[in-house]
């Protein structure tokens, strides 16, 4: 398998995700590399002087370049720095007609409102399937339902049929990732009434509020579950204990107390 050195963005989500504790196999998880790489990076690239939860992402790409250069005196023939190519289909990893986040009214990121969501996918055992969840932003109330595969006719389809219970004011923004699972979104929006946004890639912050959420359900699918066994009516009963937990943000009400109250208005 090549190796790739790692980008600036990459770097940016190591150092923070590091001070912060997460452990190389979590910051390798959501990234996409190997655990090890995690490890190999923070020690090449961190001061001499610290341990391995001390790592900035700019020193890093410092640490590197000094180094590229340094070698480039032993060659025999210096030739000029090579403008590093693109991987093979890399100009072609978005889905066509996206709207990035950036483009998201701003006064989403105040949690004023109700009706901006998040989406995402909770993946099984590999063929197995796995969740689409959503999750609303100020109240933490938390749709899912079963997906048989990760194919985007079936995420659109159990998304549709999610909001289906939800009134058409408390549907406004939904950021999602760039998996193709996603591609259908245009008839996600025309049968939702949300508006699709597009997160970075590698930016799972942009959509922290469903990225805590998963890691919830994880304490009861882990990674590895194999959704088949999964009744429908288990993985309701989940989210059902999920949204009945008192949240601390919430004042300690829970979302479906918070939920209900904003339903009830809405209606």
């Amino acid at each position: 398998m090549p190796y790739h050195h790692f980008t600036r963005e990459e770097r940016y989500i190591v150092s923070h995700m590091a001070l912060a504790g997460f452990s190389f196999r979590e910051i390798g998880r959501r990234i996409g590399k190997h655990h090890g790489s995690i490890s190999r990076e923070i020690k090449r690239n961190r001061p001499a002087y610290a341990d391995d939860a001390v790592y900035w992402y700019d020193a890093a790409e410092f640490y590197e370049k000094e180094r590229r250069h340094k070698a480039r005196h032993h060659l025999r023939r210096r030739h000029k720095y090579r403008r590093r190519q693109k991987r093979y289909g890399s100009g072609r990893r978005f889905i066509p007609g996206r709207i990035s986040i950036d483009q998201r009214p701003s006064i989403v990121d105040m949690r004023e409102c109700f009706g901006d969501w998040e989406g995402d996918t909770l993946e099984g055992k590999k063929g197995s399937g796995g969740l689409a969840t959503h999750v609303e932003r100020k109240c933490r109330y938390l749709i899912a339902g079963k997906l048989p595969d990760k194919k985007a006719a079936t995420m659109t389809r159990q998304s549709i049929t999610s909001f289906r219970k939800t009134p058409r004011i408390l549907r406004q923004t939904l950021p999602v990732d760039n998996g193709r699972e996603f591609s259908n979104f245009k008839k996600l929006e025309k049968r939702t009434g949300l508006k699709v946004y597009f997160a970075d890639p590698y930016a799972a912050w942009q959509r922290g509020t469903n990225e805590n959420t998963n890691g919830l359900l994880r304490q009861y699918f882990p990674k590895g579950t194999d959704f088949r066994n999964i009744p429908e009516k288990d993985s309701a009963m989940v989210v059902k204990k999920l949204n009945n937990r008192p949240r601390k943000c919430l004042n300690y009400q829970t979302p479906h107390e918070v939920f209900s109250q904003t339903l009830r208005g809405a209606l």
